[in-house]
């Protein structure tokens, strides 16, 4: 009879150690880095060292302003760091849009009026507060126009072992279309993508980070009422190689006045598509786009 090794049967017995402690966890044990979306963090609990995420949305559907809006609720709790690596997006625009969902959708440039004093003071006060996190090395922010998987890596390295002495942060790469495929012309784009893709998921695995991707919906989802994962540009690859999967979507009507109101809709849906830690669908939200702001309708987005 065949019998197991004794490298086999540690691991064995580890495997089971591992398991029996989770035995009876608190569900707050069992969380990865909090949204500060309740229903989201319900959902996918969290961000997960070692996992691969990816958030679509149409083009100019919200996509920098919801990382913006996660990376200020993550930037209030003070429990986690952020590396937001932005290839669109100005470091200056992205730390702006995060004063805005820091300060809870304060407007630093209102449409058709001025600031009002009491907006300049809670966008100073919360300025001087989000600079004192950054300066703590919690938020760390950087510009590239194009990026590839060994650039992503050492960044992560720089932040996580750098700047926090072996700390862990969540990153947030925007977007995906600016990484380099470097086997693109050998093997075509999209066999190039699941490469690339292949590469993060094995890159957050290696450096113990959660990685979320953003990415953009294709064209046809404008002649469709909801995005699926097969509106996904070379869908197959995303699915398969993300643990979770978030499409963002404004809805219609978005940004006008309601019928027979003169209340602006801000209606929005954060959709969990995909969730390898357990139930899928749709979270009603609200994006105010004067704000960059993402929150959702029914329990907000603070702890």
């Amino acid at each position: 009879m065949d019998t197991l090794n004794t490298e086999e049967v540690v691991t064995t017995q580890q495997l089971i150690d591992e398991i029996t402690a989770d035995l009876g966890t608190r569900p707050d044990d069992r969380m990865g880095i909090r949204s500060g979306f309740s229903q989201l963090d319900m959902m996918t609990r969290g961000f997960h060292p070692g996992k691969l995420y990816v958030g679509a949305a149409r083009p100019g559907a919200g996509k920098t302003s919801f990382c913006s809006s996660l990376t200020a609720n993550i930037m209030l709790h003070q429990a986690d760091s952020v590396l937001f690596i932005s290839t669109e997006a100005t470091v200056k625009e992205v730390v702006t849009q995060t004063l805005e969902a820091y300060c809870q959708g304060v407007p630093v440039f209102p449409n058709g009026r001025c600031s009002t004093p009491d907006e300049i003071e809670r966008l100073q006060a919360g300025l001087f507060e989000l600079g004192r996190q950054m300066k703590l090395n919690y938020l760390h922010v950087t510009h590239q126009k194009r990026l590839s998987a060994a650039l992503i890596e050492q960044q992560i390295v720089e932040h996580c072992d750098g700047r926090l002495g072996g700390g862990q942060a969540l990153v947030i790469i925007d977007q995906a279309s600016r990484i380099q495929r470097a086997d693109k012309d050998k093997h075509g784009y999209a066999i190039a993508t699941e490469h690339m893709l292949n590469a993060l998921e094995e890159m957050a695995d290696r450096q113990q980070v959660p990685i979320l991707l953003m990415t953009q919906l294709n064209r046809a989802t404008e002649m469709q009422s909801s995005a699926s994962l097969a509106n996904l540009k070379h869908s197959g690859a995303f699915e398969e190689f993300a643990h979770a999967v978030l499409l963002l979507e404004r809805a219609a009507g978005h940004g006008q006045p309601e019928h027979g109101t003169n209340t602006i809709c801000h209606d929005a849906t954060i959709h969990v598509a995909k969730n390898r830690h357990g139930r899928v669908g749709p979270i009603k939200a609200y994006f105010f786009g004067e704000s960059h702001t993402w929150r959702e309708a029914d329990s907000g987005t603070r702890w």
